[in-house]
């Protein structure tokens, strides 16, 4: 059998990006809140203290995403997230020996951290855009369902009381060794075996090879397209963790109990799995800017919902449409990447892009929280998130027209970025 006739392995390294992904991104930060407690007790310290290693990893990926692209043309990305593996993992049995905070903080920031964004979400989707040209947005939906992060909590609780901190710690640490035997199969590109990219032609890779010279920061930042990107996706982006940081305090103070409050944000982070596969689809079957615009002015709507006067059952439709278009997003942003830079940037452009977001993604929660203590109640601060969905439905309808012209069979991603 010849490289051409076999089976294409996209599917194959769809299948590993999800795991990987789902190994890095959904043992982390599912474990994190169920360890709050008992490391606020054995670290001898305050819960804002240890609430701080989320944030700490957070800044490592927000640090690290935009050398990404540098590193994994230099490494590969098979080499990345093996070292990023074996990183996390390290990072997790020092916390089961960490005696205090600063201890438990240097594991996050200097190991788990680093460990997942090398191993995660930028090397997954990488994979996933040099894999598919067509059918990329469901593919990449598929990758980033995080079927683990709602997981791994209900395994943690249950381990917490029949064992003991440290043991848990190893657990999590060999969930990322199991990733290994995953990360070894990994193919970062369909030519290194002699294949396509599916919906790539011989012709388009003789084009993507033409055009392999990396994007420049300089080149990024003085783009008006890119800017445009980063404001739209900073702006959603940021209102989801606005959401995540706000929705049961402004859901408790509205009226409603505690527990029915928590079910509402369950729901809305369960449903981002639904809207990460549907967004992707929606990107693949039409202009991925058309998704993007739909996405936010669907949030700007069902925002509304939450400062009037609502009955449960329209919360909890609020909540499946708020959580379907926060999955939703990263699919969709990753098809008008590809499609307006290329395969061979999409590692560096996500990244950098990632970390100009950092500011909308810092300071959107708590700018929500100033406003609610400055007026008495939460009615401006989602007015205000409104008004930013608007705003980043404005940026992705005017990038609409550089991705058509992407698409036209002479199109020169490079070219177009500008």
């Amino acid at each position: 059998m010849t490289e051409q006739a076999r089976t294409f392995l996209g599917p194959m390294m769809v299948l590993r990006a999800f795991v990987i992904f789902n190994l890095a991104i959904g043992v982390t930060y599912g474990a994190f809140g169920v360890l709050v407690t008992p490391m606020e007790a054995r670290m001898h310290t305050d819960r804002s203290t240890v609430s701080f290693g989320i944030s700490l990893i957070i800044l490592a990926n927000g640090l690290l995403s935009p050398i990404l692209g540098w590193l994994i043309a230099r490494f590969s990305i098979r080499r990345l997230m093996l070292f990023g593996a074996v990183w996390a993992a390290l990072g997790y049995i020092g916390l089961g020996y960490a005696r205090n905070a600063t201890e438990m903080l240097l594991c996050y920031g200097l190991f788990i951290g680093p460990g997942v964004t090398v191993m995660g979400p930028i090397p997954c989707y990488t994979l996933v855009s040099n894999w598919y040209r067509e059918g990329q947005g469901r593919a990449l939906g598929l990758v980033g369902m995080p079927i683990l992060a709602m997981a791994v909590p209900m395994v943690v609780v249950h381990l917490l009381p029949a064992t003991d901190f440290r043991t848990v710690t190893y657990v999590l640490a060999g969930c990322y060794l199991l990733a290994l035997p995953v990360i070894f199969g990994v193919i970062d590109q369909p030519s290194q075996i002699g294949q396509l990219a599916k919906g790539q032609s011989p012709d388009q890779m003789a084009q993507d090879r033409a055009q392999s010279s990396a994007i420049s920061t300089t080149a990024l930042l003085c783009s008006p397209v890119f800017l445009l990107l980063v404001a739209g996706s900073g702006l959603l982006v940021g209102a989801g963790v606005g959401k995540t940081a706000h929705m049961v305090p402004l859901l408790t103070e509205a009226g409603w109990d505690y527990a029915k409050a928590a079910l509402l944000l369950s729901i809305s982070s369960g449903t981002a799995m639904l809207g990460s596969v549907m967004f992707g689809w929606l990107a693949d079957k039409m202009n991925s800017c058309i998704a993007l615009t739909f996405n936010a002015l669907l949030q700007a709507m069902v925002w509304v919902i939450l400062i009037i006067p609502a009955n449960y059952a329209l919360l909890v439709i609020d909540a499946v449409l708020i959580g379907a278009c926060g999955g939703g997003f990263i699919a969709a942003k990753g098809v008008l990447v590809s499609r307006i830079y290329g395969a061979q940037n999409f590692a560096t452009v996500m990244g950098i892009s990632g970390f100009a977001t950092l500011p909308f993604l810092f300071g959107m929660a708590p700018l929500a929280g100033m406003l609610r203590e400055w007026t008495g109640d939460y009615d401006l601060a989602v007015q205000i998130y409104i008004g930013g969905f608007l705003l980043a439905a404005v940026c992705f309808a005017l990038l609409a027209r550089v991705e058509r012209r992407t698409q036209a069979p002479t199109a020169e991603p490079m070219e177009m970025a500008g």
